[in-house]
């Protein structure tokens, strides 16, 4: 068995302990056993974070340290090897966890453009980045650097210029609340990195990036935020937006603007250059010269009226390889829409049977042939194939809960998966919750959405499922399809 966490030297004045011990802590080998599969696909654990975050966050966080003492056994207390454990692992003296008891799920992921690294963010606002060199089976990840926020994180997006050689360019961009968007160095996250306001002219108050893009064009990137998308210049530490896109009619927004009334959860940008951007409330809206251009279609989604094919709030968008069709994704609704941009006019076709009534965001990525993966509330990763029809072709159970991320590895026949189940205290009622947040009685409630929308943070997925019988959950892992 292999213990990965360093990645490799860059040349730069930095010490990397490339000694990692060869024993692990909390780690089930019987994960490793062939999955519950159907269809084409025959996937192959090959890495995976165990039973380190599966438990509480307090759990998690001993289970890390575990972790690090293991990798450097006695070196542990040398000064080089402390100095560097401080530099790649930023916690936030002035955080304490309300929800400490609560699971650590993992919330997203994404593979960074190089292909050796997966970033993470969870449930204790952790930005966690796992190196991961290819061909080393039997694999257990550990973070090799964490990054602690003192409030709650809303987006990132990793540089497109990400390269673990070269040790300025490993950047990601997150956006928390009360926070200018801040661009994050994975290798040395105690390092100064370039910050972005994006505030309200009204109240003077910084508004959350709900969706972080980077487009084609580089040296930019976009920020949807509430009935806006934010355009900034990476090159301009500290300055605001250089152009926005007001997504509902006011006196600042150009005439072609239309209604699209909320916050921007997530952003897609077609290989032909089309933005499509959807809200909670349950709006898509597509715009031309990636967000620059002029709007090409937007529309109100199917929501709780619809019974068939409603959802409550749009949290991912993909694009066909070819840029002709757009798969929708909303929380609570156990379908993926299917729309031809080319004639927006109504819905194309739906995707069947996928398993997402939840709150959660669920993972949903295009493969290079072609195939849609998506996760589901019952552990599984499913697989449409769109000339096959509606009903899904292959999928296999990656266990842990809701699958709330699913990245295809850049170049290799690899995909991560990271699942979970968020729980909140007993105490908690869910509706009331949401009320709570409507009606802004606190830093995050401030930030809310327009019209009753509600976030991934603002409901829980208590469903009453027996804990004991769910199998092990908060895990990070990585397959091989074949």
């Amino acid at each position: 068995m292999t213990t990965l966490s360093q990645p490799p030297t860059t040349g730069d004045d930095i010490e990397y302990h490339t000694e990692p011990s060869t024993t692990s802590t909390n780690y089930p080998t019987t994960d490793f056993i062939t999955p519950t599969k159907y269809g084409q696909y025959n996937p192959v654990l090959f890495a995976t974070t165990g039973r380190t975050y599966d438990g509480s966050i307090l759990e998690s966080h001993r289970n890390e340290l575990l972790d690090i003492k293991s990798e450097y056994g006695e070196t542990i207390d040398s000064p080089g090897v402390r100095e560097n454990i401080k530099m790649r692992y930023l916690k936030s003296r002035k955080r304490t966890f309300d929800n400490a008891s609560e699971r650590n799920v993992f919330k997203t992921l994404e593979w960074t453009p190089d292909g050796t690294s997966i970033v993470t963010t969870s449930e204790d606002d952790g930005l966690r980045l796992f190196y991961l060199p290819p061909n080393l089976p039997n694999s257990h990840l550990k973070p090799y650097s964490l990054t602690s926020f003192p409030s709650t994180i809303y987006s990132t997006a990793v540089s497109p210029r990400f390269n673990i050689a070269d040790y300025k360019s490993t950047l990601a961009l997150v956006s928390t609340s009360n926070q200018p968007i801040r661009f994050t160095n994975l290798l040395a996250p105690t390092e100064k990195a370039a910050s972005f306001p994006l505030v309200d002219a009204q109240t003077e108050r910084f508004l959350p990036a709900y969706s972080l893009l980077f487009p084609h064009t580089e040296g930019i990137f976009m920020a949807g935020s509430e009935s806006r998308i934010a355009l900034f210049d990476v090159n301009r530490d500290g300055q605001p937006p250089y152009q926005t896109l007001y997504t509902t009619p006011s006196k600042k927004a150009p005439l072609n603007t239309t209604r699209m009334k909320g916050l921007v959860s997530t952003m897609s940008l077609s290989c032909n250059g089309i933005l499509a951007a959807g809200t909670f409330g349950g709006s898509l809206a597509l715009y031309d010269a990636e967000g620059c251009g002029s709007v090409i279609a937007a529309l109100k989604l199917p929501g709780r009226e619809s019974q068939e094919w409603g959802g409550q709030g749009v949290t991912s968008l993909a694009w066909s390889l070819d840029g002709s069709y757009l798969y929708v994704l909303q929380r609570k609704s156990e379908v993926v829409l299917i729309y031809d941009v080319r004639n927006m006019g109504g819905l194309l076709d739906v995707f069947t049977g996928v398993k997402g009534m939840t709150n959660q965001r669920i993972g949903m990525q295009v493969a290079v042939n072609g195939q849609v993966l998506v996760g589901g509330d019952d552990g599984w990763v499913r697989v449409w194939d769109q000339s096959a029809g509606s009903e899904s072709v292959a999928g296999w159970e990656v266990g842990g809960g809701t699958v709330t991320g699913v990245g295809l590895r850049p170049g290799l026949s690899e995909v991560a998966t990271c699942s979970g189940r968020r729980r909140f205290a007993p105490d908690d009622d869910p509706e009331d919750n949401e009320q709570e947040k409507e009606q802004g009685e606190s830093e995050d409630e401030s930030e809310g959405g327009s019209e009753g929308e509600t976030t991934d943070e603002d409901e829980s997925d208590d469903d009453g499922l027996d804990e004991e019988n769910e199998g092990p959950g908060c895990c990070l892992k990585v397959w091989t399809l074949s």
